[in-house]
Order: C-alpha cells, then structure tokens, then sequence
C-alpha cells in the first residue's frame, strides 16, 4: 500500500542473507507513507512471549533525513493497527555519516530488531504492518523477518513496559501513546517536565486488559517544544518514557 508508485521491490542487490531483500523506494515525495502487510499468523501456538525479529540498513542522506519505520499489529483483520515499534531519522540509521546514496554491503551495515508480541499471544490472526514515512533520506532494506517464541516468563511488568510507545516520536501535535494491559487494574498517566516536575496528570480509572492509546495533546495541550517524560502507572507497575516535542 502506498501513497505513490512500487514503493517496496525485492532488490537481488543486497541481503542480510541469501540472495535479495525487500527494498523501499527512495524517490517518493517527502511525507509519503508506504507500507507492506504479512499473511495472517496463528499465534495461539506461542510458549512464552512471541517476538518479531528482522533486519534493518539505512543511512541519513543529510541533516534533515526523516525517515520513519513503523511495525504495527492487528488481531482484527486490519480494521485497528497496534503500533510496536518505532525509529526516525538517527535512531533508524544502521550507519553513520551522510550517504548521497546507499546500498548495504556489509553485514555490519544491517541491524537486529526485535518487536514484542507478547499482547498477541492467543490471537488466531495476527497480521503485521510494516510503514515508511518518507523523510529524504536514503533507501531502507528489511530482511530476514521471523517470528519466534521467546522461552522466558516475562511477568505483565515487563510486558507492558515493551508494549508502551509514544507515536510519532518526536511529534508536532499528534502523538499518542500506545500501550497493552494484561489484568484490569487502576491506571493513570503523569507528565514531567525536562526537570522532573510533573506538568499534566490524567487519572484513566480501572482500565481493562487489552490494547489502549491515548491522545497526549489532550493531556498537555499548552505544550512547549522539549522534552517531556510520560510515565504509565497500572497497580505497582510503572513505566516512563521519553517524549520529544518539536
């Protein structure tokens, strides 16, 4: 799916492994947004938390390369997407420098990532999104995607820490926070200024287990550009992230 013309080719110019790759089209205009969708997985199968690994290569073109890779999931036939993961601009970058162009050619130049799908875990039709927001920088190559079952306990603490993103980040007014609960459990969200002090608090009630996101401008509506941290509190667990606002 895309907003312009063959945004993703199997490129036989470069791999991880074996003989090709999957390619995003770099000459699409700024702002663009392609993605590719995978066939339906049977998840109920998993022991343990179920993960999605692949790999990654992708250089910044210049100083204002933007580029956003996104990982989403749906248990819904596509209807709602989660998002599971998410890298702009530096953060996705695999190489460092600026690059006119890039082809991989090395295996240092591919990055392993690893998406948590432990809220999908006895979902019988799970399907994955992965989405490029084009930014003017240089082509990004995917290979080697594989879900696989992770055989460690991992309790709801952890889960939800790995679960919760802040989407875009950074952000200019739109960004949510996207979150999975594993038991019911009274839930509320504090926001704290670069210094620590807490500038906006929103107390959700007993939330229910299940996917949740939440509209952060709605919280902080008066906002200034900076950093900002969010931290999602549920029973004794809490987690905090890092949220750039533009």
């Amino acid at each position: 799916e895309s907003d312009g013309v063959n945004p993703f080719t199997r490129f036989t110019g470069a791999a991880f492994t074996g003989a090709a790759c999957l390619r995003y089209n770099v000459e699409l205009e700024t702002g663009f947004v392609s993605s590719f969708i995978s066939p339906t997985y049977n998840m109920t199968t998993a022991s343990g938390t179920a993960n999605v690994t692949f790999r990654v290569a992708y250089t910044l073109r210049n100083g204002d390369s933007q580029d956003r890779l996104v990982v989403y999931a749906s248990r819904n036939c596509g209807r709602t997407w989660s998002p599971r993961f998410s890298k702009i601009g530096q953060s996705l970058a695999t190489v460092d420098g600026f690059f006119s162009s890039f082809i991989p050619n090395n295996e240092s130049q591919w990055r392993l990532e690893t998406v948590n799908l432990g809220a999908f875990s006895n979902d019988e039709s799970v399907l994955l999104k992965f989405e490029i927001t084009d930014g003017e920088g240089n082509a990004t190559y995917i290979d080697n995607i594989n879900i696989a079952n992770s055989t460690l306990n991992v309790d709801e603490a952890v889960m939800m820490r790995e679960s919760a993103l802040i989407f875009p980040n950074p952000g200019d007014g739109n960004e949510m926070l996207s979150f999975e609960l594993f038991s019911a459990g009274e839930t509320q969200i504090n926001i704290l200024d670069a210094l620590g002090r807490q500038v906006a608090q929103k107390h959700l009630g007993v939330s229910m287990a299940g996917s949740h996101q939440v509209q952060l401008s709605e919280l902080l509506p008066a906002r200034k550009s900076g950093i900002y941290f969010v931290r999602l509190i549920q029973n004794q667990s809490m987690v905090t992230l890092k949220w750039v606002v533009n």
